[in-house]
């Protein structure tokens, strides 16, 4: 089952969708300092394509779509297959849990690989557009930003595609609702950030902007957020199993 699982949710039309909209959606977003580069016509300073990467994926309205682009592979497919009679056919020949858990981690991958993908991709249209036109690096000094603050923000972005993903899996199969797997991600992620801008500005742990961009310390240079959101993620495949235990008690 989880072999048939990976290769729906890893179609490549998903990856292509993910990436050409993370790469549209950052450019529209930074379309102003794009504008200012080709109209002045200077070498840019060594090390700008990669801070111009670094800061486009801050970019908030960078941000707001991403729960929604990580739901599209495989979020709604427990309620797709339940609609349309496929589960009965499923659980028929493996165990229900087996069924369950493989649409549980499946939808967790899809999710952070298909963010993972597009953050990629922006990295290499702008290596491609912009590296040809910095200057040498014995022109000027280097970023000094570490490399793993690099990593760092590529892995945050994985594991928040799996949290959204599987918070869509789990939303969708609670109320029986297929269009749940795209919007509640949405709905949780605002809703935690004007709960947090509003009354609860000490909590920053659900704080989702604070997950990718964090102004705290988090122990082990950042990288216990991973370990959080890993464990948001298996929080909500747990319930997502629990749930989905519920509805296959009369199959």
């Amino acid at each position: 089952m989880l072999r048939y699982d990976t290769r729906r949710a890893f179609s490549f039309r998903w990856l292509y969708l993910g990436s050409f909209c993370i790469v549209i959606l950052a450019c529209i977003s930074r379309l102003d300092v794009i504008r200012e580069v080709w109209e002045g016509g200077e070498l840019l300073e060594s090390g700008w394509t990669m801070r111009f990467v670094m800061e486009t994926l801050c970019e908030e309205s960078l941000l707001f779509v991403l729960p929604v682009l990580s739901t599209l592979p495989f979020s709604s497919s427990f309620i797709d297959e339940w609609k349309a009679g496929m589960t009965r056919q499923a659980v028929s020949r493996i165990e229900k849990r087996t069924y369950l858990r493989s649409k549980a981690i499946v939808t967790a991958l899809s999710g952070g690989f298909i963010l993972l993908v597009g953050t990629l991709c922006l990295l290499i249209v702008s290596m491609v557009v912009f590296s040809p036109i910095e200057q040498s690096v014995t022109d000027t000094v280097m970023d000094n930003k570490p490399v793993q603050s690099y990593i760092a923000l590529f892995a945050g972005y994985f594991v928040c595609g799996a949290l959204w993903a599987e918070t869509g899996l789990f939303f969708s199969t609670l109320f029986n609702h297929r269009f749940l797997a795209w919007l509640s991600p949405f709905m949780i992620y605002y809703l935690l950030i004007i709960f947090h801008e509003r009354y609860f500005e000490w909590y920053f742990v659900l704080y989702p902007k604070e997950w990718l961009i964090p102004e705290r310390q988090w122990g082990f240079d950042n990288w216990s957020i991973c370990l959080w959101l890993l464990a948001l993620t298996a929080l909500a495949g747990w319930g997502f199993i629990k749930v989905g235990e519920r509805r296959l008690a009369s199959v």
